[in-house]
């Protein structure tokens, strides 16, 4: 879910393309791109740069993104308010995290975890935009994200 209140807690497309071919590599599944209005674009870039197990849903109420994520197996996603969401409905969720502190901003689970680049100088800025490219999200190690996300998958499945 590339979705955020805030443009810099938003992970760029290209990072989220990486993702997904990481794990797309290591699963045998689909991938459902879920997004807000304000997101359609990045959700967009992401869906035409990956391959056809990539879906991009349609647009949606809250009722309608209840029911998709709760038919998902894994959701990953920003600090946003699907992410607490897919948390809430108990599916298990990881969330990316740059500008907020995800010891105060969840994802509040017994099934979730978190991924922070927490060595860069700037992280936890709560700034609403990113005076340095997004690092935060640029430089999140994928061999962790995939590593979490295989725990989550093979723990809760």
């Amino acid at each position: 879910i590339p979705s955020g209140g805030w443009d810099s807690k938003r992970c760029p497309p290209e990072k989220w393309i990486e993702i997904i071919k990481a794990l797309n590599l290591k699963l045998d599944c689909k991938f459902l791109i879920l997004w807000g209005p304000e997101d359609i674009n990045e959700a967009r870039l992401i869906k035409e740069n990956l391959t056809q197990n990539c879906i991009l849903a349609p647009n949606t109420d809250l009722k309608q993104l209840a029911g998709l994520i709760s038919l998902c197996n894994l959701v990953i996603a920003n600090d946003s308010g699907p992410m607490h969401l897919a948390a809430a409905i108990g599916v298990p969720t990881l969330g990316l995290f740059g500008p907020t502190d995800p010891h105060k901003h969840g994802p509040y689970s017994s099934k979730s975890d978190f991924v922070i680049k927490s060595d860069l100088h700037c992280i936890i800025c709560n700034k609403l935009v990113c005076p340095f490219n997004k690092e935060c999200f640029n430089e999140m190690n994928i061999e962790e994200i995939i590593d979490k996300s295989m725990k989550l998958l093979t723990n809760y499945d």
